[in-house]
């Protein structure tokens, strides 16, 4: 594994593996690491589906300068909330009138 050229995550297989591919990870393939996997891809058992067949997780990369930009795009959504709630803007406009904000504002710090 290349982790200083990918970010890594396991995926089990039957959640949103469509989805995690269009989002630009990609399966490893089974040359790179040691797999539990008869198939191309490096997976891993990790329990049991409700009928008792085996439950399989698997090793997805990602380019690290894609998820580095998928991280920071991420935060600062938060810091926009963060931000929105700091000054009093919270809850949507249905909520106006049924929240209550402090005269001297909303202070957020961790200690």
């Amino acid at each position: 594994m290349d982790r200083e050229k990918f970010a890594y995550r396991w995926v089990n297989e039957d959640k949103l593996l469509s989805r995690t591919e269009s989002d630009d990870w990609e399966k490893v393939p089974t040359g790179d690491v040691a797999s539990t996997d008869l198939g191309s891809s490096v997976s891993r058992l990790v329990g049991q589906h409700k009928d008792g067949s085996p439950q399989r997780a698997i090793l997805c990369r990602k380019p690290k300068g894609y998820y580095d930009d998928d991280r920071a795009a991420g935060q600062a959504r938060v810091d926009d909330t963060m931000t929105a709630i700091k000054g009093g803007k919270v809850g949507n406009s249905d909520s106006a009138g049924s929240t209550y904000i402090p005269s001297e504002g909303i202070n957020i710090s961790r200690k």
